[in-house]
């Protein structure tokens, strides 16, 4: 499962592990440690091509990170755009075709007291 391996992938990345305490999916859980980060991923759509599709399916990913402090919460936020933007990967089964960084977002959250980034991505993955 694709969401499965980039996950690993990223968590596998010494200059991420170092900055995060985890990585969720969907919401922010409640009493982690921070910074972590929390990733969705919108289906993948099959990429069409003139006879049909070619088993490359195209997902749209949001990860956002989480920190009390914003140095905290920057660092890591660089240490994952540094990592994925341009990435091209064999997982385990699955490959990254490739990875696009189009949009990042810092803003503080004022109901969770937090800091944080948006970072959106688009990423072409053969999944096995």
């Amino acid at each position: 499962m694709i969401e499965q391996e980039f996950r690993t992938a990223l968590l596998a990345q010494p200059a991420i592990s170092a900055l995060t305490s985890g990585m969720y999916p969907g919401e922010l859980p409640q009493g982690v440690s921070k910074p972590c980060i929390t990733y969705q991923f919108h289906d993948g759509f099959d990429r069409l091509i003139y006879s049909g599709t070619d088993g490359i399916n195209l997902y749209t990913v949001s990860l956002r990170v989480f920190g009390e402090i914003y140095g905290d919460c920057r660092a890591l936020t660089r240490a994952i755009l540094s990592y994925v933007h341009g990435l091209t990967a064999g997982l385990t089964s699955d490959v990254i075709v490739s990875a696009r960084i189009h949009n990042v977002f810092a803003d503080y959250e004022e109901t969770l007291e937090l800091y944080t980034s948006v970072i959106d991505l688009t990423m072409y993955a053969q999944e096995a």
